[in-house]
């Protein structure tokens, strides 16, 4: 492994598992690993080494999150990285928690955790804009987005407790600190 510390780890369709590390982005075919690492002025090149998150949606697509708030594609043949840009109203200076996730109908999401921001990518523009495919509670940041396949609702985790959403974005079904209580409600 190139770090101690792997954030997260999945597998695409051909059987290679790819880790997010502190230090470079990996494949490991089963046998041996092979390191991904930023390597500056050099055109598909990661734009770090430290990568937060890996994720590939229902395209086959490896996404990528870096640690200097990019998100991009990382080509798993080609093995070069393209920058999505997040199209912001206000670019965040510090580095936030993101995390990617897929409504039932495969459109992308892009969260920034702990708060109420949330993207979709446009294929067209190749650009992740601002989206309300998930309506977020009013003056209330949300940590997490689970949805249930089973019952068809957004669980959105707040500081206040859980909001559930369906997934046609229909308003909150309950707010409570009691999560029993949500799931009976619904």
């Amino acid at each position: 492994l190139a770090s101690n510390i792997v954030n997260n780890v999945v597998q695409e369709e051909r059987g290679f598992i790819w880790l997010s590390t502190q230090s470079g982005l990996q494949r490991f075919d089963g046998n041996k690993f092979i390191t991904f690492k930023s390597t500056p002025g050099t055109p598909g090149s990661l734009p770090t080494d430290e990568i937060s998150q890996v994720y590939i949606d229902k395209e086959k697509w490896l996404w990528v999150m870096t640690a200097d708030n990019k998100a991009g594609i990382f080509d798993t043949h080609s093995f070069r990285y393209t920058e999505v840009p997040i199209r912001e109203t206000t670019r965040e200076k510090l580095n936030i928690e993101k995390t990617f996730l897929e409504t039932p109908d495969g459109k992308l999401l892009l969260h920034f955790r702990k708060t109420s921001k949330l993207f979709h990518y446009s294929p067209t523009e190749n650009v992740f804009v601002p989206s309300s495919l998930i309506p977020f509670p009013a003056n209330l940041p949300v940590n997490s987005i689970y949805y249930d396949k089973v019952s068809r609702h957004y669980f959105l985790s707040t500081d206040s407790g859980i909001v559930v959403r369906s997934a046609a974005g229909q308003k909150t079904r309950q707010q409570a600190t009691d999560v029993n209580a949500v799931l009976k409600s619904t």
